[in-house]
């Protein structure tokens, strides 16, 4: 709760803060993102730290860099932030910026998109009130991820702010997040028509949100089978000039991501046809596998078992990919599915030495990006205190599924095998709600230490994806990374300690 006392303490911040603004030199001091860089780099002291956000929250006229340090300074001093930026908001009432900068903040969609039309209301030029309104009614009703009350009060307004995401897009056309709210209210909408329009424009000015996955899946509504699986032709094509894949594993990319859009899709058909399709299918272990999983929630189970049998016999050895088939829960005494399991099991056994060696062969050696961080109490941690441990970083957020598996695999890890001189932390980045992360590690008693990271620090470590875990060795190298969730990842873990602490 916000105390009289630091209210007192922080109103006379501000009264300093202002008097400050120009400096000794008498010069106007530029409040620009550069200048903000400049001003907290290398700062540690959490005081010193306050005063700038604020100073900078009071000037600078720049509404991205604002919730940018609003941001930050909620990951050092949630109480104290708040506090200073609902005060701002009072003193400036008539603001678009600052009702944005309160409203981002809100809890509800219903306070969000309040706030979203009166900044409107006051200047219909202003982007950030679009970007309210519509980034609430993408989160909480188009992507499914609002609560029951806040699904049911956008149900009912959507028609009235329907106008404002076409708004967006006209006020603000180079803003990916205008095109991606547009793009979800059209999917929402099942207007697939116009929903492909907009992820081809997107993609051609190179916006994140126009993904092949998304292009391939609106394809697909429209029956476009074949342009559905160019998308990921060409996705693949990119990841492999962005050198984000080996050319080995270019198949693999375009098969993952097309059969897994078929399976949701629901398309058997197609999604037996094109496995068959594949030169070597037969004795492919994760086409076999695919193929296997089709036939099993269309309760053909004897032809599912001989398929998996088949893939068991030519190296399948994922235990977690045979249990998550759909309808096989129900046959786990079954004889043949206890001889599928056991040959997998031995499979898994046996590549131990073969994964081992390759997860050796991919050791790195760059420079670990250093950084100082808020943890969950408020108290800051750098890489560069931590010289002489080795340190494991997990990047992650609460909505993503990988990463939901990968966590209790590390905490495990940690309780069962981790040795003195090793520092696990997950790093939050990409969050929807950064209020949830820390009860998400906390109620489920995981052993990690929580920090809060930013969009600027997965960057600097080149974080594409989550789960992104490395290893920085005692000199403070990354070593070794991981992206995604595989079941080799408990035993990666105890490679990559003991390779880097013999």
């Amino acid at each position: 709760m916000f105390s009289l006392r630091r209210g007192f303490l922080l109103l006379l911040t501000i009264t300093l803060a202002l008097t400050a603004i120009t400096g000794c030199s008498g010069k106007m001091k530029v409040y620009n993102k550069k200048s903000f860089e400049e001003a907290v780099e290398g700062i540690t002291d959490r005081v010193v730290l306050a005063e700038i956000y604020l100073e900078f929250l009071t000037e600078t006229t720049d509404t991205d860099l604002a919730e940018d340090i609003e941001f930050q300074w909620i990951q050092l001093d949630e109480e104290a932030a708040l506090a200073a930026i609902n005060h701002l908001a009072e003193l400036n009432p008539d603001s678009p910026h600052y009702i944005y900068l309160k409203g981002w903040l809100l809890e509800s969609a219903e306070e969000k998109v309040t706030a979203g039309r009166k900044a409107l209301a006051l200047d219909l030029k202003f982007a950030h009130g679009y970007k309210l309104i519509g980034g609430a009614y993408n989160q909480a009703l188009f992507r499914g991820r609002g609560n029951q009350e806040d699904t049911l009060w956008l149900e009912r307004q959507l028609e009235t702010d329907a106008p404002t995401f076409h708004q967006a897009v006209m006020i603000d056309p180079m803003a990916d997040w205008a095109w991606a709210n547009l793009y979800g209210f059209q999917k929402y909408n099942e207007n697939w028509e116009e929903a492909l329009v907009i992820l081809l424009k997107g993609k051609e000015m190179g916006m994140s949100f126009a993904a092949d996955w998304y292009i391939a899946s609106a394809r697909m509504e429209l029956g476009q089978y074949d342009e559905a699986l160019q998308e990921f032709v060409d996705g693949a094509d990119k990841a492999l000039a962005e050198e984000e894949i080996e050319a080995s594993e270019k198949d693999e990319y375009i098969f993952v991501r097309y059969s897994a859009l078929l399976e949701r899709n629901r398309l058997w058909s197609h999604l037996e046809a094109y496995v068959r399709s594949i030169a070597g299918w037969e004795t492919n272990p994760d086409q076999l596998v695919v193929l296997a999983g089709s036939q099993a929630i269309q309760l053909d189970m004897d032809a599912a078992f001989e398929h998996l049998k088949t893939a068991a016999s030519n190296g399948f050895d994922s235990e977690s990919e045979l249990k998550a088939i759909t309808g096989i829960d129900a046959f786990t005494q079954d004889e043949r599915y206890v001889a599928i399991l056991a040959q997998v099991q031995s499979n898994w056994k046996a590549g131990a030495p073969e994964r081992k060696a390759e997860t050796l062969a991919g050791k790195l050696s760059r420079p670990a990006p250093l950084w100082t961080l808020a943890g969950a109490t408020g108290d800051s941690i750098s890489l560069a205190g931590l010289k002489g441990d080795i340190v494991i970083l997990d990047f992650w957020a609460t909505w993503c599924a990988p990463c939901r598996r990968a966590m209790p695999v590390l905490s495990n890890w940690m309780k069962a095998e981790m040795p003195a001189g090793v520092r696990v932390f997950s790093v939050n980045v990409w969050e929807n709600n950064p209020a949830g992360a820390a009860d998400f590690i906390t109620s489920n008693e995981y052993s990690m230490e929580l920090l809060f990271g930013s969009n600027e620090l997965a960057s600097a470590y080149g974080v594409k994806g989550i789960p992104y875990i490395c290893a920085i060795d005692a000199e403070g190298n990354i070593r070794f990374e991981e992206v995604g969730f595989s079941d080799a990842l408990g035993e990666k873990l105890g490679w990559w300690v003991e390779d880097l602490n013999p």
